[in-house]
């Protein structure tokens, strides 16, 4: 025999050491008198001794009074629908009562009582009913009866797994073109990149590879070094002020010389990179050629679009 309560009910009386009350009495209409006039034809019956043709449509006043004084001791209180047709007026009278005994015999400071349920809800506003009074009144009745069996919410529990993911901390490589172009670079990675985003910029001299021909940057003098030094500096300061303004800090700073495009590649293997950040402006589109850099690239490649 299948059990006599579905489970939601069953696992709240369980978790919570609860009681369910059931009616001891209801009111009835003749369920062969439906579609007629039957307010006029309703009896009172025992909960024992309900047959097939009796239409229970409130609970009975036994139910009322028995209810209503299970109220004060009580600890937590949760109402899920209404007790009757409360629609139709006559059949209302059960579901108000209980209602104006809540109102009167429990106390927030002392009682925790939950009243939920779209019809029930709306039903008890409309008859003037304060929800102030109780500590939870709500039409969300399916995801009470959830929460109160133990049973996960889908969006609470898609909140608490993302709490419980790994912070994550996407790496991103600007690339850099020397001119104020940088400055809109910097300012769209910090308008759109998370905080936690680990920014890497880089700058690379056309030129011979410095890491292929050492020989060649050997014979540079200090002071045409001091030269440039003071020129990469001014580079990166402007972009460091942008950044700044978005309160972050670029976690490097890449100054090297070769071709352009390759050496792009080549450091956002050496970061671990996740994107690159290119400007589609007149020096940075003559600098890194787009199309080689998005085939040999190891991560995504945003480009932005060129001002006018």
């Amino acid at each position: 025999m299948p059990h006599p309560f579905p489970m939601w009910p069953r696992r709240v009386l369980r978790d919570l050491k609860a009681k369910l009350l059931t009616p001891q009495d209801y009111l009835t209409a003749d369920a062969r008198g439906a579609g007629r006039d039957i307010s006029a034809s309703l009896f009172e019956e025992e909960a024992d001794s309900l047959r097939p043709e009796h239409l229970a449509v409130d609970i009975g006043i036994h139910t009322r009074h028995s209810w209503s004084e299970c109220l004060p001791p009580s600890r937590t209180v949760l109402w899920h629908g209404p007790l009757g047709i409360c629609e139709v007026a006559p059949y209302s009278e059960g579901t108000l009562f209980l209602a104006e005994e809540i109102a009167r015999r429990t106390w927030r400071h002392l009682h925790k009582v939950v009243i939920c349920g779209e019809s029930l809800t709306g039903f008890l506003l409309t008859r003037g009913f304060p929800p102030g009074k109780v500590d939870c009144f709500s039409p969300a009745g399916t995801s009470i009866l959830h929460y109160s069996a133990g049973r996960p919410l889908a969006a609470v529990e898609a909140l608490r797994l993302s709490a419980l993911k790994p912070e994550i901390r996407p790496v991103v490589l600007l690339a850099l073109s020397g001119d104020t172009d940088d400055v809109r670079l910097a300012e769209f990675a910090g308008s759109w990149f998370p905080e936690t985003s680990s920014i890497h910029c880089i700058y690379v001299e056309p030129g011979p590879d410095q890491d292929r021909t050492p020989d060649l940057y050997s014979a540079i003098t200090e002071a045409e070094w001091l030269q440039e030094r003071w020129r990469i500096q001014r580079i990166f300061g402007r972009t460091d002020a942008a950044l700044a303004s978005f309160g972050i800090t670029p976690a490097s700073r890449a100054h090297v010389h070769g071709d352009p495009s390759a050496r792009l590649v080549r450091r956002a293997g050496e970061v671990g990179a996740d994107i690159i950040v290119l400007d589609a402006g007149s020096h940075s589109s003559t600098r890194y050629r787009r199309n080689r850099v998005m085939d040999a690239s190891p991560c995504q490649v945003l480009v932005l679009p060129g001002t006018t």
